[in-house]
This record gives C-alpha cells, structure tokens and sequence, in this order.
C-alpha cells in the first residue's frame, strides 16, 4: 500500500511538471514557429520584389528564431549560404560580404553554448575573411587576413549571457519538481511555507530565463 501511494504521488508530480512544461513552453514554441513561418513569407516577398537587402534581414530574423523540430532556421541558414554564393560567383561583393555577415550573426546569435552549426560558421568566417581581403584589394587598401580571422574566433568564446540563460532553465525545472514534490501534500493541497518558497523560486528563474533569451 505505502509503495502503491509512493507511486501514484510520483505520478502525480510527473503529470504537473508535464503540465507546467506544456503551459509554459506550448505557447512559446508555437510563437517561435510562427513567427519564423512569416519572416520566410517576408523573404519570398522581398525576393519578389527584387529587394535583396531586405530578403537577407528577414532570412537572419528566421535563423536567429531557432527551433529544431519547426526547420525554418535551418531552412534560412541554407538560403543564406545560397544566396551568398551566388553573390560571390556574380562578383558582388558588397553583397556577398552582408550576407555571410548575416549568417554569421544570426549563428551566433541563436546559440545556448555552441552554435547549431559549427561547419557553417567556420564557412562563413573564412568567406568573410577572404571576401574582406578582396574588396581591400579591389579598393587599394592593406589588409590583415590574420588579425580579421583573429577577431572573428573571438566571438566564438561561450557567451556568459547564454551559459547563465541555460543554467536558469535548468535550474527552474529543478525549481518546478521541487514545487509539485515538496509544496503540495500527499492529499493534493499546498504546504504553505515549502510552496512559497519554491513557488517564489519558479517564478524568479522563469522571469530571469525569458530576459536572457
């Protein structure tokens, strides 16, 4: 019996914790895949348009909108990386630079602790690098292939917004099993002072994980 209730409370706290998961992080990944839906729909009218510049923004807001199960980031990336190519063999420099300019920002810009795409990222930063060195030459000024790739690595150190963003996360889903495991009673009611606290807990780690997103 007393290992029957064990069982059933355990039930019970995975069932909220599911449930707390759901209403919490439903609605953000639906506005996520939605939101990087319609910057797709904006690049296609952008290209229609003729409008490369703009295609390009929309194309980074997409990838920086990372959600691995919906596919429009990586969808993004990869016209990204088409269109800068294209750009290159056409001899448009200008606009093959701001485009792997924008790959590379939304890649970095879309990671927790390391970007979604490693090979892609040392793509872009060697584009980069070659296409600065280029446009130095086509506009007769000196160049440092060295120091421009030095200062790209640089930005590739683990960012400690991301770390603490990842680590609030980790530490609220903690906070949420302590919650439902210890702020409510085997009869299903709250313990006032346990769910306070850990109450008190959920909230501050969630509000501190959304900010830092």
């Amino acid at each position: 019996m007393i290992a029957r209730a064990k069982l059933r409370r355990i039930g019970k706290v995975a069932a909220m914790i599911v449930g707390a998961l759901t209403l919490v992080l439903g609605p953000l990944v639906v506005r996520v895949a939605v939101d990087g839906r319609a910057e797709l729909a904006r690049a296609d009218a952008a290209l229609e348009a003729g409008d490369p510049d703009a295609e390009i923004r929309h194309l980074g807001r997409a990838a920086r909108l990372r959600l691995p199960i919906a596919g429009h980031d990586a969808l993004a990336l990869a016209r990204l990386a088409e269109r800068a190519e294209r750009a290159e063999q056409a001899d448009h420099l200008a606009l093959a630079l701001g485009t792997w300019r924008e790959l590379r920002r939304a890649l970095i810009g879309a990671r927790v602790i390391d970007v979604s795409d490693p090979a892609l990222l040392a793509r872009a930063n060697a584009a980069i690098v070659e296409l600065m060195v280029r446009e130095a030459q086509a506009n007769e000024r000196p160049s440092d292939p060295k120091r421009w790739a030095a200062e790209l690595e640089q930005d590739l150190d683990p960012r400690g917004r991301s770390l603490f963003a990842a680590l609030c996360f980790v530490a609220w889903l903690g906070a949420c099993v302590g919650f439902f495991s210890k702020g409510i009673d085997a009869k299903g009611r709250l313990d006032p002072r346990p769910a306070l606290r850990w109450g008190g807990s959920v909230l501050l780690l969630l509000i501190a994980w959304i900010l830092l997103m």
